[in-house]
C-alpha cells in the first residue's frame, strides 16, 4: 500500500547497541551484563536476531533494513576483569564491531535487501574516538551500506568524509533538510523523530 503512493518503508531495529529490546528480555544475551549491548560471542544471539530480522523482512517485503549500530556504549573498561563477559574475554572491540557489522550486511545480501546504518561510531569527531576507537575499523568494514549521518551538527562535513572513506550512499539524518552544501555529498534525507 506505501509504494502505491511511492513511500518506501524502511524496517529497523537495533542490533548492537540500544538493545534492550532483545536484552531484557534475554539477559543472558547482554555483555558485561549491560542490557544495552549484545553480546555478539554468544551464538544465540546471532540466531535469535537473524530470526527476528527475518520476521520483519518477509513482513515488510524489505528492500532495506536499517540495522542501528549507534551509541555502542561497552562498559568493558569500567569492570574488574572476573565482572566482565567471558564470552568476549580477550576480544578486541574492533573485531567485534567489524565481525558483527559484516554477519548483518551478509545476511541482508542473502536476502537482496539493502543494509543501512548509523555512522557515529566509525566517525572521528563523534563516537568512533576512545576508549574503542570505531573510527580505525573504516578500512575493513563493507562499503556497501548506506551511512545514516546523524553527526552533521558535530562534524558539518561528515557526509563528505563517509564519501572519501569509499561508501557508495550517504543519507543525511538529522531532521533537518539538506543544504546546498549538503547535495553533492548525499543521495537523500531521513526525517528522525526521537522520543525518550
Amino acid at each position: 500500500m506505501l509504494r502505491s503512493y511511492g513511500v518506501e518503508p524502511v524496517p529497523g531495529e537495533n542490533s548492537l547497541g540500544h538493545a534492550n529490546w532483545l536484552c531484557i528480555p534475554h539477559k543472558e544475551l547482554a555483555e558485561d551484563g549491560d542490557v544495552h549491548q549484545i553480546c555478539t560471542s554468544n551464538p544465540d544471539s546471532k540466531r535469535i536476531m537473524l530470526d527476528i530480522y527475518q520476521e520483519i523482512i518477509d513482513l515488510f517485503d524489505a528492500r532495506y533494513f536499517h540495522v542501528g549500530l549507534d551509541e555502542i556504549r561497552w562498559n568493558t573498561h569500567n569492570l574488574p576483569e572476573d565482572k566482565r563477559c567471558p564470552l568476549c574475554a580477550g576480544k578486541s572491540k574492533q573485531d567485534i564491531f567489524v565481525e558483527w557489522t559484516w554477519m548483518l550486511r551478509d545476511f541482508l545480501v542473502g536476502q537482496n535487501v539493502k543494509m543501512m546504518m548509523w555512522g557515529d561510531m566509525i566517525l572521528p569527531g563523534h563516537n568512533g574516538g576512545p576508549p574503542y576507537n570505531l573510527a580505525e575499523t573504516v578500512g575493513r568494514l563493507p562499503k556497501d551500506v548506506i551511512i545514516c549521518n546523524w553527526s552533521t551538527s558535530l562534524v558539518p562535513d561528515s557526509s563528505h568524509w563517509y564519501l572519501r572513506q569509499g561508501y557508495e550512499a550517504v543519507i543525511k539524518a538529522n531532521s533537518r533538510g539538506t543544504t546546498l552544501q549538503d547535495q553533492e555529498w548525499v543521495v537523500g534525507n531521513m526525517m528522525g523523530i526521537w522520543f525518550k
